[in-house]
């Protein structure tokens, strides 16, 4: 069942080691191409959809793994909200039911791609599918868009993350220029062909509204004094409601 030469799309950098896992924000993001770990959405492709850092084993079951980078997974709020910490119970587990991890897994060996609709080929396919609804209407809009794009079943499928095991001349025309100019740029450098194309198409699937705000903590700081100031105001008398004049009118008189 193993595709020769396919391997797991995702390869974890050596990331320093922080006792709030909320720091690992930006590294999962590159990690994970700046796409959802499970559904394979990129944050370009996600428009209004946010994106969350999902513990892959749930905090509630596995509280010594909260800050364990390799738990982490960058994924779309919504495969996060239908996972939540959903997770087998034994007598699944040993049947071999457990979500796909792409750091680990072969998207390939456990999905197969048709009529625009995964099909699960194996309890690990099944599973994920089924918990995540992976063919839910916007993702079979999203794979009808990208094959527009692309000729090759796997890019529809995994998206643009897949991008990291072709050649250059089997990119979709809109990216291919921008990877060809950084691979030449860095062809004398350490960085190698390879992994030069696979920043450029990483690049690409990048959203920046989704970047951190260098502003935040200044910003914070400005909220948290206006909200001060406001409980140091004294307390202004309210208003009460002027009472409606009443209308005097004269008295009826007998024709």
């Amino acid at each position: 069942m193993s595709n020769p030469g396919i391997g797991p799309s995702v390869l974890r950098s050596e990331v320093p080691r922080f006792s709030d896992y909320h720091r690992y924000r930006e590294h999962l993001r590159l990690d994970f191409w700046f796409s959802c770990a499970y559904c394979t959405i990129a944050e370009v492709e996600a428009r209004g959809v946010g994106f969350q850092i999902d513990h892959h084993k749930p905090r509630k079951s596995s509280p010594e793994l909260l800050n364990e980078y390799s738990n982490l997974m960058w994924t779309c709020e919504l495969c996060n909200r239908r996972k939540l910490d959903t997770t087998p119970g034994p007598a699944e587990s040993a049947r071999g039911f457990r979500f796909f991890r792409p750091d680990e897994d072969a998207f390939a060996d456990h999905f197969a791609l048709a009529a625009l609709e995964l099909h699960p080929q194996t309890p690990v396919g099944l599973y994920t599918e089924q918990v995540l609804q992976l063919n839910r209407e916007q993702l079979r809009r999203l794979r009808k868009l990208r094959s527009r794009l692309y000729q090759a079943q796997a890019q529809v499928a995994e998206g643009l993350r897949s991008l990291s095991r072709v050649r250059i001349d089997q990119i979709p025309p809109s990216v291919r220029g921008k990877a060809q100019s950084l691979m030449n740029r860095l062809r004398e450098r350490t960085m190698g062909a390879g992994e030069a194309l696979r920043e450029a198409l990483r690049d690409s699937c990048r959203s920046e509204l989704l970047d951190g705000d260098p502003s935040q903590a200044e910003q914070a700081s400005k909220r948290r004094a206006f909200l001060q100031s406001l409980q140091a105001l004294p307390e202004l008398p309210v208003p009460h409601a002027n009472p409606r004049p009443t209308v005097r009118r004269p008295p009826r008189r007998d024709r």
